[in-house]
Formats: structure tokens, sequence, C-alpha cells
């Protein structure tokens, strides 16, 4: 039922599926259903655990895969056009990168068409992806560490109040990074070259237009080795 595989199969290569929109195969409706009130609650009729949800997505997790995450974009735009996509073509050419998240596999399909449907919005996105931590399960000494080896500047001297301040912070000066293309001159930080390498990259897709920088600290992860934390950026565009 899936469209295609990105990694064996063309761009764009797009076919009509059945889904349509409220009825019983729409997977929209499917995981609302499964969510109900309590989205965070593990429901094991379904064998899944919702994680998370935004505007356009949801965040699942397999009971035979605690490892992987599976997102599930609802209201994308065409491959051509959709912000979220091209930052996953982006971060498939660069799977090396230790601040990308590992992507094992991308499926698109297409709504069929229905009398309340929109022009746009009427794809949507099945991610299979690395499990990740969101900024809550890191301690001090992980923002710590975070702070020192990736911008160059202790959480001391920028007087952190706390964890979600911090979290705040961090993602707020990446996603300056990403908007001039670089570290700013009055910037009072020496962040790590590859990071600002990395960053640049999303510069070149943000200046192109038609997307809207979205990286906030719901938007970053953060993987945890036994090495030490390491950010990762997760979804930094939206329309």
């Amino acid at each position: 039922m899936h469209i295609y595989d990105l990694f064996e199969a063309p761009a764009y290569d797009i076919k009509q599926s059945k889904f349509n929109r409220g009825g019983q195969n729409d997977e929209k409706a499917r995981i609302y259903k499964i969510a109900d009130p309590n989205y965070r609650k593990f429901n094991p009729k379904a064998g899944v655990d919702i994680l998370g949800k935004g505007v356009t997505a949801y965040a699942v997790s397999k009971k035979d895969k605690p490892h992987e995450v599976k997102k599930i974009v609802f209201e994308g735009d065409h491959p051509s056009r959709d912000p979220y996509f091209k930052f996953l073509k982006m971060a498939i050419k660069n799977q090396d990168s230790i601040f990308i998240p590992k992507i094992y596999s991308v499926k698109i399909f297409k709504y069929a068409k229905g009398s309340g449907d929109s022009v746009m919005y009427s794809y949507f996105y099945h991610i299979e992806m690395e499990r990740l931590n969101s900024w809550k399960n890191l301690n001090w000494g992980q923002w710590s560490q975070l702070f020192n080896i990736y911008l160059g500047v202790t959480v001391k001297s920028l007087n952190v109040a706390s964890k979600s301040k911090a979290s705040d912070m961090f993602a707020a000066i990446l996603s300056n990074i990403v908007r001039v293309g670089g570290v700013s001159k009055n910037a009072k930080i020496a962040p790590n070259s590859d990071l600002v390498d990395r960053l640049v990259l999303l510069t070149k897709i943000f200046k192109r237009g038609s997307v809207t920088l979205d990286l906030h600290k719901a938007n970053m992860m953060y993987r945890i080795t036994p090495y030490g934390v390491q950010p990762v950026i997760a979804d930094p565009f939206y329309y």
C-alpha cells in the first residue's frame, strides 16, 4: 500500500491510494481513536505507545521495536513542496552526522480525493527512525556538556535557571545560526564547527523560501550515548 521507499525508488513517484478522509481506513482517524483523550498511555490492543503529538503529526512506538519511533505526518504537501520532506532528503544524505536522526525508511501515501479535500495537504508520510530523548530527559550534567562541547560556553555564565530555559536557549542559538547562515558577530559563543556545518545545510533550504524556521526546543531531540549526549535536529521547518 505504500507509495515508495525513499532509499529504493525515485522521488515523487506517487500513486493514488485508497485512504479516504474520515473513513475506516483513514490512519489519522485510527490514531485519534487509539489516542483517545490520554494519548500518552500505552494502548495494548493497538500495540503502540503514543509518544507525542503535534499540529500535523504523531510519534508512536511499537511494542516489538522499542528503540524505534514511527512518525506519522497527516497533513503533508506534495514532496516537491513539503518542508519536512525537504529536511528528510537532506537528512538521508547526511546519515553520517551525529546531529541528524537515523532514518530507516520513508513512505508516502496520498488520500483519495473527496468532496471536502483541499488541493494542498493531501499527502501523509510514515517515517521510521531511531528513538531519541526530549530535553526533559536530560540532567544538569548533560546540559553542561551540551553547552561546553557544542557552543563553547558554560551554562553558569549564561545564568540559566532551569532545564526548560536551558533547552530554550540552546535551540534559540542553533536557530539563529540557521537564520544567518553562520555565527553572528555579536554572539558570545564559539560553537562546534561540525555542528555549524550541518546547520548551514538547513540555511540553504530555509533561504530558498516556502518554509518557516521552527527550530525550538520541542523540535530538538537528544541522543544519549556512553560517550555523552548529542544534540539532534528533528524537525526544523513548517509552512
